[in-house]
């Protein structure tokens, strides 16, 4: 399966404690307050707490589920891996899904990341694997000149229809095998093409593609090169796995200088950002 041969060796993982937990909450709550609409009567009209609330305000006071049932440790179980056809989705569109496994059964629940009173994220709902089980997924594709590393070869698993009434953010499908309970993340974006704000919130997705080093290389380490010269987004983002790797959307604090982007959202709205935001 492609999952095992691709994935190169990784630091050991690291379990997030409730704190950090809550500390991103904070600040995916924060980064959705961003940005105020120029069109404040068309955007809040869709709030489902009604005219004239900030839709993302409202969603973030539904009820949260628990980081032991969403969340995973570190770039979680190596036999369970996947990746998001599009980094990003527009409201109303279809997401697909290509996930690796040789496991005969498993299930994909999508969340939205948030406040949701300092849980991190809701449950959205459950989306039906479409593929049959196993599913037997090529080989990636690799170059040896530039340590390219691509699975844009695997068949899709799974697809979800997006709401159109989905609220923007990031948000992720959590696999789970059945038979062992491993499982890991899919992390994407939903925005809203017709929403016009004064702020954009734009997730740094190329650094974490920088640093990723699924199939054995990234741009800072990698095989005969040293480093890869070409980097691809389809694959697993195992980031978070590697104890150097920066600027994963679940990083906190800070390493080697460098402010992970919970922080970057947490000093914009300590000085005064109280709006609605568009993310990208």
């Amino acid at each position: 399966m492609g999952t095992h041969r691709g994935i190169g060796a990784l630091a050991p993982t690291v379990s997030w404690p409730r704190r950090a937990i809550a500390l991103l909450a904070i600040a995916a709550a924060l980064a959705a307050s961003l940005v105020v609409s120029a069109t404040p009567n068309r955007a809040d009209a869709a709030s489902p707490c009604g005219a004239g609330v900030n839709a993302i305000a409202c969603e973030n006071q539904q009820p949260g589920t628990d980081p032991e049932v969403w969340d995973v440790s570190g770039a979680g179980d190596g036999s369970i891996q996947g990746f998001a056809t599009d980094i990003s989705v527009n409201a109303g569109s279809r997401i697909d899904f290509k996930v690796d496994t040789v496991a005969s059964a498993y299930t994909i629940d999508v969340y939205r990341t948030g406040w949701y009173q300092g849980l991190g994220a809701r449950f959205v709902t459950s989306v039906p694997v479409s593929a049959a089980l196993p599913q037997h997924q090529p080989e990636c594709i690799s170059d040896v000149t530039t340590e390219l590393y691509d699975c844009g070869t695997w068949g899709v698993s799974a697809s979800w229809n997006v709401p159109a009434t989905a609220v923007s953010g990031v948000y992720i499908a959590k696999l789970t095998r059945t038979d062992t309970g491993g499982a890991s993340h899919i992390i994407f974006i939903v925005r809203n093409d017709g929403n016009t704000s004064q702020v954009l919130f734009q997730t740094s997705d190329p650094t974490w593609q920088a640093y990723n080093p699924y199939g054995g290389s990234d741009f800072y380490q990698g095989a005969v090169n040293g480093r890869a010269y070409k980097i691809s987004y389809n694959r697993p983002i195992v980031t978070r796995g590697v104890s150097a790797g920066r600027d994963f959307y679940f990083s906190l604090g800070v390493r080697d200088g460098a402010v992970s982007r919970t922080q970057r959202v947490r000093r914009v709205v300590s000085r005064g950002g109280r709006h609605r935001p568009a993310w990208r």
